[in-house]
Protein backbone atom coordinates (compact mmCIF):
# COMPACT_ATOMS: atom_id res chain seq x y z
CA UNK A 1 0.00 0.00 0.00
CA UNK A 2 1.51 3.62 -0.79
CA UNK A 3 -0.58 6.17 0.16
CA UNK A 4 2.17 9.01 -0.26
CA UNK A 5 4.51 8.78 -3.63
CA UNK A 6 3.06 8.83 -7.10
CA UNK A 7 4.90 6.42 -8.68
CA UNK A 8 4.39 4.28 -12.08
CA UNK A 9 5.45 1.02 -13.01
CA UNK A 10 6.11 0.58 -16.65
CA UNK A 11 7.13 -2.89 -17.18
CA UNK A 12 7.02 -4.98 -20.83
CA UNK A 13 3.25 -4.85 -21.09
CA UNK A 14 2.46 -3.92 -17.85
CA UNK A 15 2.00 -0.18 -16.46
CA UNK A 16 1.10 0.17 -12.64
CA UNK A 17 -0.43 3.42 -11.23
CA UNK A 18 -0.74 4.77 -7.70
CA UNK A 19 -3.67 6.55 -6.92
CA UNK A 20 -3.41 5.87 -3.77
CA UNK A 21 -1.64 9.29 -3.19
CA UNK A 22 -5.09 11.09 -3.95
CA UNK A 23 -6.27 9.59 -0.77
CA UNK A 24 -3.13 10.62 1.56
CA UNK A 25 -1.96 9.07 4.82
CA UNK A 26 -3.77 11.92 7.02
CA UNK A 27 -7.30 10.81 5.74
CA UNK A 28 -6.23 7.20 5.81
CA UNK A 29 -5.45 8.19 9.84
CA UNK A 30 -8.58 9.67 10.10
CA UNK A 31 -10.49 6.82 9.14
CA UNK A 32 -8.98 4.32 11.13
CA UNK A 33 -8.94 6.64 14.01
CA UNK A 34 -12.54 6.74 13.96
CA UNK A 35 -12.86 3.39 13.41
CA UNK A 36 -11.27 2.65 16.76
CA UNK A 37 -13.06 5.12 19.11
CA UNK A 38 -16.18 3.93 17.48
CA UNK A 39 -18.59 2.59 20.27
CA UNK A 40 -18.31 -0.84 18.03
CA UNK A 41 -14.83 -1.06 16.99
CA UNK A 42 -14.00 -2.32 13.52
CA UNK A 43 -11.03 -1.61 10.94
CA UNK A 44 -11.93 -1.57 7.00
CA UNK A 45 -11.15 -5.02 5.24
CA UNK A 46 -9.88 -3.28 3.09
CA UNK A 47 -6.38 -2.89 5.40
CA UNK A 48 -6.11 -7.05 5.45
CA UNK A 49 -4.27 -7.07 1.60
CA UNK A 50 -0.53 -5.62 2.69
CA UNK A 51 2.45 -8.08 1.36
CA UNK A 52 2.26 -10.20 4.48
CA UNK A 53 -1.51 -10.04 4.52
CA UNK A 54 -1.97 -10.73 0.55
CA UNK A 55 0.88 -13.88 1.04
CA UNK A 56 -1.78 -15.07 3.83
CA UNK A 57 -4.45 -14.49 1.52
CA UNK A 58 -3.26 -17.07 -0.73
CA UNK A 59 -2.69 -19.50 1.55
CA UNK A 60 -6.29 -19.81 2.92
CA UNK A 61 -7.14 -20.22 -0.35
CA UNK A 62 -5.37 -23.47 -0.97
CA UNK A 63 -6.33 -24.80 2.81
CA UNK A 64 -8.39 -28.19 2.51
CA UNK A 65 -10.93 -26.28 4.99
CA UNK A 66 -11.47 -23.16 2.63
CA UNK A 67 -14.17 -24.31 -0.11
CA UNK A 68 -14.94 -21.06 -2.17
CA UNK A 69 -12.01 -20.87 -4.13
CA UNK A 70 -12.42 -23.70 -5.18
CA UNK A 71 -16.10 -23.38 -5.52
CA UNK A 72 -16.02 -20.30 -7.18
CA UNK A 73 -13.42 -21.33 -9.36
CA UNK A 74 -15.08 -24.35 -10.51
CA UNK A 75 -18.41 -21.99 -11.55
CA UNK A 76 -15.54 -19.56 -13.65
CA UNK A 77 -14.24 -22.87 -15.48
CA UNK A 78 -17.78 -23.75 -16.69
CA UNK A 79 -18.60 -20.19 -17.57
CA UNK A 80 -15.42 -18.80 -19.15
CA UNK A 81 -15.40 -20.10 -22.74
CA UNK A 82 -19.37 -18.45 -23.13
CA UNK A 83 -18.07 -15.10 -21.32
CA UNK A 84 -15.06 -14.17 -23.50
CA UNK A 85 -16.68 -15.56 -26.40
CA UNK A 86 -19.78 -13.23 -25.39
CA UNK A 87 -17.90 -10.06 -24.59
CA UNK A 88 -14.84 -10.17 -27.22
CA UNK A 89 -13.27 -6.89 -27.33
CA UNK A 90 -14.20 -5.71 -23.90
CA UNK A 91 -11.59 -4.41 -21.29
CA UNK A 92 -11.98 -7.24 -18.46
CA UNK A 93 -11.68 -5.10 -15.18
CA UNK A 94 -10.89 -7.20 -12.09
CA UNK A 95 -11.85 -5.22 -8.53
CA UNK A 96 -9.59 -6.54 -5.56
CA UNK A 97 -7.75 -8.27 -8.07
CA UNK A 98 -4.99 -10.05 -5.60
CA UNK A 99 -3.49 -13.48 -7.35
CA UNK A 100 -4.04 -14.08 -10.38
CA UNK A 101 -5.96 -17.49 -10.36
CA UNK A 102 -9.18 -16.33 -11.51
CA UNK A 103 -8.93 -14.10 -13.83
CA UNK A 104 -6.64 -16.89 -15.60
CA UNK A 105 -9.01 -18.82 -15.79
CA UNK A 106 -10.82 -16.25 -18.53
CA UNK A 107 -7.66 -15.73 -20.18
CA UNK A 108 -7.05 -18.97 -20.75
CA UNK A 109 -10.43 -19.48 -22.33
CA UNK A 110 -9.85 -17.08 -24.59
CA UNK A 111 -6.58 -18.63 -25.35
CA UNK A 112 -7.07 -20.05 -28.92
CA UNK A 113 -4.93 -20.37 -32.18
CA UNK A 114 -5.76 -17.00 -33.17
CA UNK A 115 -6.78 -15.32 -29.32
CA UNK A 116 -7.71 -11.67 -29.40
CA UNK A 117 -5.64 -9.03 -27.79
CA UNK A 118 -6.89 -8.39 -24.13
CA UNK A 119 -7.13 -5.52 -22.01
CA UNK A 120 -6.93 -5.95 -18.31
CA UNK A 121 -7.09 -3.49 -15.78
CA UNK A 122 -6.66 -5.32 -12.39
CA UNK A 123 -7.52 -2.63 -9.39
CA UNK A 124 -6.21 -3.37 -5.80
CA UNK A 125 -5.08 -1.13 -2.77
CA UNK A 126 -1.51 -3.71 -2.53
CA UNK A 127 0.36 -2.51 -5.31
CA UNK A 128 3.10 -5.65 -4.64
CA UNK A 129 -0.06 -7.90 -5.02
CA UNK A 130 -0.51 -6.40 -8.73
CA UNK A 131 2.62 -6.13 -9.92
CA UNK A 132 3.25 -10.18 -8.20
CA UNK A 133 0.45 -10.97 -10.59
CA UNK A 134 1.50 -9.24 -13.42
CA UNK A 135 4.10 -10.58 -14.03
CA UNK A 136 3.00 -13.85 -13.56
CA UNK A 137 -0.09 -12.65 -16.12
CA UNK A 138 2.13 -11.40 -19.39
CA UNK A 139 4.46 -14.59 -19.45
CA UNK A 140 2.12 -16.59 -19.40
CA UNK A 141 -0.43 -14.92 -21.69
CA UNK A 142 1.23 -12.98 -24.56
CA UNK A 143 -2.01 -11.83 -25.60
CA UNK A 144 -3.00 -9.70 -22.33
CA UNK A 145 -1.61 -6.71 -21.84
CA UNK A 146 -2.36 -4.36 -18.27
CA UNK A 147 -2.89 -1.24 -17.10
CA UNK A 148 -2.76 -1.89 -13.17
CA UNK A 149 -4.18 0.86 -10.28
CA UNK A 150 -3.19 1.05 -7.04
CA UNK A 151 -6.36 2.23 -5.87
CA UNK A 152 -9.06 1.90 -3.34
CA UNK A 153 -11.72 0.54 -5.58
CA UNK A 154 -14.81 1.38 -2.74
CA UNK A 155 -14.02 5.17 -3.67
CA UNK A 156 -12.07 6.00 -6.30
CA UNK A 157 -13.28 3.39 -9.45
CA UNK A 158 -14.37 7.11 -10.92
CA UNK A 159 -10.27 7.66 -11.48
CA UNK A 160 -9.88 4.48 -13.54
CA UNK A 161 -9.62 5.46 -17.47
CA UNK A 162 -11.14 3.37 -19.71
CA UNK A 163 -12.73 3.90 -23.35
CA UNK A 164 -14.24 0.78 -23.74
CA UNK A 165 -16.80 -1.23 -23.04
CA UNK A 166 -15.86 -3.59 -19.80
CA UNK A 167 -16.19 -6.84 -18.10
CA UNK A 168 -16.38 -6.12 -14.33
CA UNK A 169 -15.11 -8.91 -12.33
CA UNK A 170 -15.61 -8.52 -8.46
CA UNK A 171 -14.91 -12.14 -7.22
CA UNK A 172 -13.94 -13.88 -3.80
CA UNK A 173 -17.27 -12.82 -1.84
CA UNK A 174 -15.44 -9.86 -1.27
CA UNK A 175 -18.78 -7.96 -1.04
CA UNK A 176 -19.34 -10.48 1.85
CA UNK A 177 -16.78 -8.07 3.62
CA UNK A 178 -18.76 -5.40 4.00
CA UNK A 179 -21.66 -4.50 6.17
CA UNK A 180 -25.15 -4.22 4.70
CA UNK A 181 -25.38 -0.96 4.35
CA UNK A 182 -21.92 -0.66 3.04
CA UNK A 183 -22.62 -3.38 0.47
CA UNK A 184 -25.25 -1.36 -0.91
CA UNK A 185 -23.55 1.82 -1.18
CA UNK A 186 -20.00 -0.44 -3.00
CA UNK A 187 -22.75 -1.97 -5.26
CA UNK A 188 -24.52 1.57 -5.77
CA UNK A 189 -20.82 3.30 -6.73
CA UNK A 190 -20.00 0.44 -9.18
CA UNK A 191 -23.53 0.98 -10.58
CA UNK A 192 -22.93 4.68 -11.22
CA UNK A 193 -19.19 4.15 -12.82
CA UNK A 194 -20.39 1.65 -15.04
CA UNK A 195 -20.21 2.77 -18.99
CA UNK A 196 -22.99 1.56 -21.36
CA UNK A 197 -22.41 -2.18 -22.39
CA UNK A 198 -20.81 -2.61 -19.31
CA UNK A 199 -21.33 -6.27 -17.32
CA UNK A 200 -20.63 -7.08 -13.96
CA UNK A 201 -19.06 -10.16 -12.85
CA UNK A 202 -20.31 -10.30 -9.02
CA UNK A 203 -18.77 -13.72 -6.98
CA UNK A 204 -20.91 -14.61 -3.80
CA UNK A 205 -21.20 -17.19 -1.20
CA UNK A 206 -24.46 -18.70 -0.55
CA UNK A 207 -25.55 -19.93 3.38
CA UNK A 208 -23.79 -23.33 4.46
CA UNK A 209 -24.03 -25.90 6.81
CA UNK A 210 -22.35 -24.30 10.22
CA UNK A 211 -20.19 -26.85 10.37
CA UNK A 212 -18.61 -26.05 7.41
CA UNK A 213 -18.94 -22.40 7.34
CA UNK A 214 -16.90 -22.74 10.75
CA UNK A 215 -13.91 -24.96 9.27
CA UNK A 216 -13.65 -22.44 6.54
CA UNK A 217 -13.01 -19.12 9.05
CA UNK A 218 -11.37 -21.83 12.05
CA UNK A 219 -8.51 -23.63 10.08
CA UNK A 220 -6.52 -25.88 11.44
CA UNK A 221 -3.51 -24.43 10.89
CA UNK A 222 -4.23 -21.18 12.20
CA UNK A 223 -3.48 -19.79 8.84
CA UNK A 224 -6.78 -17.40 8.94
CA UNK A 225 -6.23 -16.52 12.37
CA UNK A 226 -2.84 -15.26 10.82
CA UNK A 227 -4.26 -13.21 8.47
CA UNK A 228 -6.86 -11.76 10.35
CA UNK A 229 -4.09 -10.47 13.04
CA UNK A 230 -2.43 -9.25 10.54
CA UNK A 231 -4.60 -6.18 10.02
CA UNK A 232 -3.25 -4.68 13.22
CA UNK A 233 0.37 -4.86 11.59
CA UNK A 234 -1.07 -2.70 8.86
CA UNK A 235 -2.84 -0.23 11.40
CA UNK A 236 0.53 -0.11 13.28
CA UNK A 237 1.80 1.46 9.85
CA UNK A 238 -0.78 3.87 8.98
CA UNK A 239 -0.84 5.52 12.79
CA UNK A 240 2.00 4.53 14.43
CA UNK A 241 0.16 2.00 16.96
CA UNK A 242 1.58 -0.26 19.40
CA UNK A 243 -0.52 -3.25 18.94
CA UNK A 244 0.52 -6.77 19.12
CA UNK A 245 -1.05 -9.50 17.14
CA UNK A 246 0.01 -11.63 20.82
CA UNK A 247 -2.37 -9.70 22.49
CA UNK A 248 -5.74 -10.90 20.89
CA UNK A 249 -7.24 -13.83 19.62
CA UNK A 250 -9.45 -14.98 16.92
CA UNK A 251 -12.83 -15.74 16.67
CA UNK A 252 -15.07 -16.52 13.71
CA UNK A 253 -18.47 -17.05 14.73
CA UNK A 254 -21.79 -18.36 12.63
CA UNK A 255 -24.32 -14.92 13.40
CA UNK A 256 -27.81 -16.51 12.60
CA UNK A 257 -29.64 -13.65 12.75
CA UNK A 258 -27.57 -12.28 9.90
CA UNK A 259 -26.69 -15.34 8.20
CA UNK A 260 -23.18 -14.60 8.01
CA UNK A 261 -19.56 -15.49 9.66
CA UNK A 262 -18.08 -12.63 11.77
Amino acid sequence: MNFVNEDIVALNRISITNLLQEIGTDEVKEEIIAGLTAKKKHISSKYFYNKAGSELFEQITRLEEYYPTRTEMSILKGIAPGLMNAYKGFDIIELGSGDSSKISVLFQAASGANPEQIHYLPLDISQTAILASAEELVNRFPHVSIDGYAVDFTSQFELVGRDRPALICFFGGTIGNFEWEASLELLQNISRQMKRGDILLLGTDLVKPEPLLHAAYNDARGITAAFNRNILNTVNEMIQSDFREDDFDHLAFYNQEKFRME
